[in-house]
């Protein structure tokens, strides 16, 4: 009886390390469930202190606030926590009102870091209707393969 007991425990930790093994998302690469790549949080916070931001609407992009896909603006995929669109438009474009009140109230500024780079998954970036005054494209952002969008409209330039 006890061969029997030591069998099927022998099998079902067998079971159990087999379908550890076989789960990759958790162990081999580095993400815990329901929260971004520590990498990746680390690149957006190389992002962010390049920029200026009067209303303070990326306050949720801390270091103790460890899930980066619940930042503002910040989209990940749900299977693998990589980042793949940053929504970082002017919130008050959608008022109509910029046009007449200019955007550095609210917009952000700055430069555009290259930490970008390690959001190898990125593949919409929308910086619209800020302010950043004489922008121009990074030449790093020809090596974001997986970008599809890129929307810079609508930025201050100055003249």
């Amino acid at each position: 009886m006890d061969g029997c007991i030591i069998k099927a425990a022998s099998a079902f930790l067998l079971g159990l390390l087999i379908s550890a093994l076989s789960n990759r998302n958790s162990f081999c690469d580095g993400k815990f469930e329901g929260s971004c790549r520590e990498r990746e949080k680390h690149a957006l916070l190389k992002f962010k202190s390049d920029l200026i931001d009067p209303s303070g609407r990326l306050s949720s992009w801390v270091v103790d606030h460890k899930d980066c896909c619940q930042w503002v603006g910040v989209t990940c995929n749900n299977s693998t926590g990589h980042v793949h669109e940053l929504h970082l438009q002017n919130p008050d474009a959608e008022s109509g009102w910029l046009p007449y009140f200019g955007y550095e109230k609210s917009g952000l500024s700055g430069k555009i870091n290259p930490s970008l780079l390690v959001l190898k998954r990125l593949s919409h970036l929308d910086l619209s209707y800020n302010n950043f005054k004489g922008l121009q494209i990074p030449d790093f952002i020809i090596s974001l393969t997986h970008l599809q969008v890129l929307d810079l409209s609508e930025l201050v330039s100055e003249g």
